[in-house]
């Protein structure tokens, strides 16, 4: 039953007993505003609280057994040993490519200083001047940030160019080190109750995530 179906149960209980039960002005007020607010938040104390006082009101005791508290849900922090399905869809995820040897390179790479293709992603320049964006060597990485739960090509081609997926990460599952720490750096260690747990590399993670990505749209 969903929260506003208790709601809406409860609004009618409360109708069935002000019209089969006497109930002074003053009763029939607090009913009435708690109708009202009926919406808002801690609805479950503020109806606790209408069930005390209605308790002391002869002949009110099957109803007030037939008024229900909406059911809450907490709602559980995400951990870096959860399934890679339970990801949120708020993680942004940094696919890397590779540039693929173009045809016919014999000596001089003919794509090196073109401009890169907009699909990959442009970091700000807080100055504010126009960064050039150049096709560099076949060891240069370019990068795509999306949500979680993007499908990232395997492969792109633009402008004659070529790039392949390298591999796909999540910063927030590797959450990297300070540099001046002990782990210099790396990864932090995951830990489920109490036992330490394998950290996917970027490679394992690609891995995972395209089976996740192939399994949700069967």
């Amino acid at each position: 039953m969903e929260d506003e179906d208790i709601k809406w149960a409860n609004a009618a209980e409360l109708g069935h007993m002000t019209q089969q039960i006497e109930l002074t002005e003053e009763i029939q007020l607090r009913i009435s505003e708690f109708l009202k607010i009926a919406n808002e938040e801690n609805y479950n104390k503020k109806l606790k609280k209408l069930k005390e006082y209605l308790s002391e009101i002869p002949n009110c005791e099957l109803f007030c057994n037939n008024l229900k508290n909406i059911i809450i849900i907490e709602k559980i922090e995400w951990q870096r040993w959860f399934p890679i399905e339970q990801t949120p869809l708020t993680h942004y995820l940094h696919a890397s490519y590779l540039r693929i040897v173009p045809k016919y390179l014999f000596r001089n790479d003919p794509q090196i200083g073109l401009p890169v293709p907009d699909i990959f992603y442009r970091r700000e320049n807080i100055l504010g001047s126009n960064e050039k964006y150049q096709i560099g060597k076949l060891t240069t990485f370019y990068y795509i940030i999306k949500p979680f739960g993007y499908k990232f090509p395997d492969l792109i081609e633009s402008d004659s160019m070529r790039f392949v997926l390298f591999d796909i990460s999540n910063p927030k599952y590797l959450m990297l080190s300070r540099p001046d720490s002990k782990y210099k750096g790396a990864p932090m260690p995951i830990y489920k109750n109490g036992k330490s747990c394998h950290i996917m590399s970027d490679k394992e993670y690609m891995a995972a995530y395209k089976k996740y990505i192939y399994n949700s749209q069967l």
